[in-house]
């Protein structure tokens, strides 16, 4: 392992910080605002009393979730073939 573990919780954390800035992107906007709605009145759906809180838990997991995926890809990165970005892409296909 080359790598320290301050550059480890800096990747995973700019990784999270990429995450969640793409959800909200993606999960946050008008177009998808319309299936909230239809669902609001489900049984299966939580009204959250603090949005802040709301959005600092779903952070939190996806921090944990980013920082472990980073720790992992490190442990197992000399078992993989290839540069960095083609041993990134190893995990995910």
């Amino acid at each position: 392992m080359d790598e320290n573990v301050f550059q480890i919780l800096d990747g995973g954390s700019i990784a999270s910080i990429v995450w969640f800035a793409a959800g909200g992107l993606l999960y946050m906007n008008p177009l998808v605002a319309g299936f909230y709605r239809r669902a609001e009145g489900s049984p299966a759906s939580r009204k959250w009393s603090s949005t802040p809180g709301f959005l600092g838990i779903t952070y939190l997991g996806i921090l944990v979730q980013c920082l472990l995926w980073a720790f992992v890809f490190v442990w197992i990165r000399g078992a993989l073939d290839g540069g960095c970005l083609a041993q990134g892409l190893a995990l995910v296909a």
